[in-house]
């Protein structure tokens, strides 16, 4: 009988054994899982900005990598090289916020979800929209920047076009402060939500969106950002500004409103 009560003891520290081993083993499996994966999304999201951007500028692959590890990235200000001098910009009347005659001008370069973009937008662009554009002294332009947010940035910006298309550019700077000020991710979903509460044809602004109408507009937008010089978002051109053109500097990052208020001020005082 001892001796069959000692083959048991045995056998059943050889099960605990067995049964710690397999806990160790799908341990190991289940955390090399979780690695794979968080690699595999890292490089579909990277390959998707490359794709719908083409010459995507370091700053916003570091941006991305930095978010997936979990880690705030570096605002543009920290990321932009020193300013280029005498950037030039032609404009469009249509996209010109505020007089057309004002001798200084804010072109400003923004991804839909970059967080820095969203602080400028609710904290520093309305004082600047206050105090300057709607006394006639700055014009405010707003480009499309696709960088961290990638082709959902992409879509949403194609979908705030379509609506500008209808609603006209006084509302659709109405429309990107709501995008901006909005929690979480900001997709086509949203834009066409606040698009639908501003009475646009829907119609109109669905078969525009199918047919991918102003992808090219958008990706010029960012394009023109990047020679210019914006190296991160937001960026900023300010400049004289006359017979549609901006001659002006790169000003990087989502600075406070005191830094505008200084620049736009010895523009003002130059004129």
């Amino acid at each position: 009988m001892e001796e069959n009560e000692t083959i048991v003891v045995e056998n059943s520290n050889n099960w605990l054994l067995v049964l710690l081993l397999l806990a160790i083993m799908i341990g190991l499996a289940y955390s090399f899982w979780q690695t794979s994966s968080r690699l595999a999304k890292l490089e579909q999201n990277l390959a998707s900005i490359q794709e719908s951007v083409p010459q995507i500028p370091q700053a916003t692959i570091d941006a991305i990598i930095a978010l997936q590890n979990g880690s705030q990235p570096q605002p543009a200000a920290q990321q932009a090289p020193s300013n280029p001098q005498g950037v030039k910009i032609s404009l469009n009347d249509e996209e010109i916020y505020g007089s057309k005659d004002a001798p200084i001008a804010i072109v400003e370069f923004s991804d839909f979800n970059c967080p820095f973009c969203s602080r400028f937008h609710t904290q520093t662009l309305p004082k600047i929209i206050k105090d300057y554009v709607d006394q006639g002294k700055v014009a405010f332009v707003y480009k499309d920047y696709i960088g961290v947010g990638g082709n959902m940035s992409m879509d949403a910006a194609i979908a705030a076009e379509c609506a500008r298309e209808q609603i006209g550019n006084d509302k659709y700077l109405g429309i990107l402060e709501q995008v901006y000020a909005s929690p979480g991710r900001k997709n086509r979903d949203l834009v066409v939500s606040l698009a639908e509460k501003l009475s646009v044809d829907m119609d109109a602004l669905n078969s525009c969106i199918k047919e991918d109408k102003y992808r090219q507009q958008v990706a010029d937008d960012t394009r023109l950002g990047q020679v210019s010089g914006i190296r991160g978002t937001p960026g900023f051109v300010i400049g004289k500004f006359k017979d549609g053109e901006v001659v002006g500097t790169v000003v990087a990052g989502a600075q406070p409103y005191e830094v505008f208020q200084s620049i736009l001020d010895k523009g003002l005082a130059s004129q």
